[in-house]
């Protein structure tokens, strides 16, 4: 596995010119206000565009042993042996928790899956009936993962 943290602000840009190719996976954090330009996420998918590209907006971004704001942190990942595969599920206060996962899981490759990593909306959705929903799709996999949250 390969790993390449990078940043983002509003001063400075980008704070390297050399990307890591062939990434798999881009974990994105970021003040929510950086979800809203599509710069950035042009930016990133057009640095590793074989990637699946996730995130979610944070009260705090944490790189090495750094905390900050206005600013976009990213970890590119390159598996070397392993494979991901995203789903996006759009839940809202009165979706069906349940049935919308089982919808998003129904075709994916269980019999291989060894972890589910899960990152929601920490405003809005319920987050016991999401992990209770997981946990009957996913029941012999781990599941980690965490809720945005924002600053204000």
């Amino acid at each position: 596995m390969k790993l390449q943290q990078i940043s983002w602000n509003n001063q400075n840009g980008w704070d390297t010119a050399n990307f890591l190719p062939d990434v798999n996976l881009v974990l994105v954090f970021a003040d929510s206000d950086f979800f809203y330009k599509d710069e950035c996420y042009q930016a990133l998918a057009s640095f590793y565009p074989k990637s699946d590209i996730v995130g979610c907006s944070t009260a705090g971004n944490i790189r090495d042993t750094k905390i900050s704001s206005d600013n976009l942190t990213a970890l590119a990942i390159r598996f070397e042996k392993s494979w991901i595969q995203s789903v996006k599920v759009d839940l809202d206060t009165s979706s069906n928790h349940e049935s919308e996962m089982q919808r998003a899981l129904k075709n994916f490759p269980k019999e291989q899956l060894k972890h589910c990593f899960v990152l929601s909306d920490g405003l809005d959705i319920n987050a016991t009936y999401l992990a209770q929903s997981l946990s009957l799709e996913l029941e012999n996999f781990s599941i980690t993962g965490g809720l945005a949250g924002d600053s204000d």
